[in-house]
């Protein structure tokens, strides 16, 4: 869902539609928290560190 978006089309967006803007954000946020929550429940993360990046992709 992620999309390289340039600043002047961000900016653009921002002044024309901030509303719609930052709720996008702040949803992108939320699925991002809930996914890595569920990596942290699956045993994804390494326990001492919580980064996904330290354990091998089965």
């Amino acid at each position: 869902m992620s999309t390289i978006v340039s600043n002047d089309d961000r900016v653009r967006r921002i002044i024309t539609d901030p509303v719609g803007y930052f709720a996008e954000a702040r949803a992108r946020a939320k699925s991002q928290v809930r996914a890595e929550m569920a990596r942290e429940a699956q045993g994804r993360t390494s326990p001492k560190t919580g980064d996904k990046r330290s354990r091998r992709r089965r």
